[in-house]
């Protein structure tokens, strides 16, 4: 099937690449396996929208999942790896650290690779991990630099993105066990098992673990108050990732807390989980639009624009309907 085989070089050319990178050690080659890297993402991406006829498409014994949703955020962040990818190349080379270079590139195309596949998980525990790997990766090219000032962004990325993941971890072990009390104690941890099983779930739990989803995933979408590292860690990592942080990073994380927001839904537990995303959304725009003018330096202000903007997504998938999700989109 088409849809299996782009799926599949699509997560495997960023992989080869990052073990090329690391087994040749070459610079200029690296440069060039993450290009092609990068170009058979995009390629592979750019048809996925359009080959989904609105049924989410299961493969690989049920691990892997792709709807439109997936599939319009995979094609955002191949885009924005692609392009980023181009700009590395020159960008890279004016640091003057051609020896460490190989290293940069195989965690760049392994930053490429977990964003890619993080939305194709149809775990929720799974596509947690995935989340993980995310933030592992992108801690060391946040510091690649090593001056003091990146070295400080990315102690603060991962000590308050981990604190935020772990939340996160802690919504889904409460939304399995809300889970068990009706389908037993073993099950798949699938969004669509999940999302059957909700209108029997017990609503307390289910709240209470959305919200420690929200907050969790929304410290790695930069939602306020939980935006506290993305200034920095966009302001001092090198632009290719920053770019990548904000227009890979931030997405990835988002369609997390779009689909437990699908599972409450179906469990009509009236309106405090959208109300929920929705004042969070309010005040990451209140926060980025306050912080944007006073900005000096350019890339501190493409970090609160990305706070800002993501407030706008949290409400559009907030106020829900096909507008709001659109705008969302």
């Amino acid at each position: 099937m088409m849809i299996r085989a782009l799926l599949l070089v699509l997560s495997v050319a960023p992989l080869v690449a990052v073990v090329a990178c690391l087994a040749l050690r070459r610079p200029r080659i690296s440069e060039a396996l993450n290009l092609i890297a990068s170009s058979a993402s995009f390629a592979c991406a750019l048809p996925l929208p359009f080959l989904i006829d609105g049924q989410e498409m299961l493969f690989w014994d049920d691990y892997v999942m792709i709807d439109r949703l997936s599939a319009w955020v995979i094609l955002c962040t191949s885009i924005v790896y692609f392009l980023a990818s181009i700009y590395a190349v020159g960008y890279m080379r004016l640091l003057k650290e051609d020896d460490r270079l190989f290293k940069f590139y195989a965690l760049f195309a392994g930053f490429g690779l977990t964003t890619l596949i993080a939305p194709l998980m149809n775990s929720i525990g799974i596509y947690w991990i995935a989340m993980e790997l995310t933030t592992l990766v992108s801690t060391f090219l946040v510091a690649f630099e090593r001056v003091a000032e990146s070295m400080e962004a990315a102690w603060k990325y991962i000590m308050v993105v981990s604190a935020g993941i772990s939340l996160a971890l802690t919504g889904t072990v409460l939304f399995y066990w809300a889970g068990s009390f009706v389908l037993g104690p073993t099950y798949k941890m699938t969004w669509a098992v999940l999302t059957d099983a909700a209108p029997r779930i017990n609503p307390a739990l289910m709240i209470l673990a959305f919200l420690l989803v929200l907050v969790g995933y929304g410290t790695k979408v930069g939602l306020a108050p939980m935006h506290s590292w993305l200034p920095d860690a966009h302001s001092e990592s090198p632009a290719p990732v920053s770019a990548m942080l904000s227009g890979a990073l931030l997405n990835t994380a988002m369609i997390g807390i779009v689909r437990f927001l699908g599972i409450t839904r179906a469990a009509n537990l009236g309106q405090l989980p959208q109300l929920a995303l929705v004042a969070i959304g309010v005040l990451s725009l209140f926060l980025g639009a306050l912080f944007i003018v006073r900005q000096q330096r350019l890339k501190r202000l493409m970090a609160y624009s990305s706070i800002e903007h993501m407030g706008v997504v949290a409400l559009g998938f907030g106020f829900g309907g096909a507008l709001g999700v659109a705008g969302a989109l």
